[in-house]
């Protein structure tokens, strides 16, 4: 996948980074995980767009957020 960021409005980017750095100092969360997952591979920063993208899908799709907890993603991996 392309490792660019896409061109858009600067003012949501900011404030969606900021979100996320907010989303993920909850340790008992599921996108606090998948923070740390990505972040181990990417690197920090990446891993906080990833982040920032997963939630702008939220806000986007209108879904209310239900927190997984941070080993559903580790639980779906022993399973495969």
């Amino acid at each position: 996948m392309s490792t660019q960021i896409r061109k858009g409005n600067k003012y949501l980017k900011a404030t969606l980074v900021e979100c996320a750095r907010s989303a993920i100092r909850n340790k008992e969360s599921d996108i606090y995980s998948r923070y740390q997952r990505i972040a181990a591979r990417r690197g920090g920063k990446r891993a906080l767009i990833a982040v920032a993208h997963t939630i702008y899908h939220i806000l986007k799709e209108k879904v209310p957020y239900h927190n997984l907890g941070a080993n559903y993603h580790s639980a779906i991996n022993q399973e495969k």
